[in-house]
């Protein structure tokens, strides 16, 4: 099993405690930016967006919101990697980004 398979069994883990989760979809998204794999992104995403209402200690909150700007900015980032597009702010992963530092 890789460690990405293995970090995304953890988030798939109803039973993973608040931190556990919040520091598995952090080592989950830099794995994936490192790899440029943007459906791991998008899952750390996904899971951390269901699993929000779990997440209850204050750290882990800032840990949360600061993980989801660095998946949507690596998000960002790889999509215009591939497109060649100039940086715009009326882009929604660009508002997602900066949704999450407040």
């Amino acid at each position: 099993m890789t460690e990405t398979d293995n970090l995304k069994r953890i988030l798939n883990d109803n039973e993973t405690d608040e931190t556990t989760l919040v520091e598995s979809a952090g080592q989950l998204i830099d794995l994936a930016s490192e790899n440029s794999d943007k459906m791991s992104i998008k899952f750390s995403i996904e899971k951390l967006g269901k699993n929000e209402s779990r997440i209850n200690k204050i750290e882990n909150k800032c840990l949360f919101h600061y993980y989801l700007s660095v998946a949507y900015g690596d998000l960002h980032r790889l999509d215009i990697a591939q497109t060649e597009q100039d940086w715009e702010w009326e882009q929604e992963i660009i508002g997602n980004e900066v949704k999450n530092l407040h």
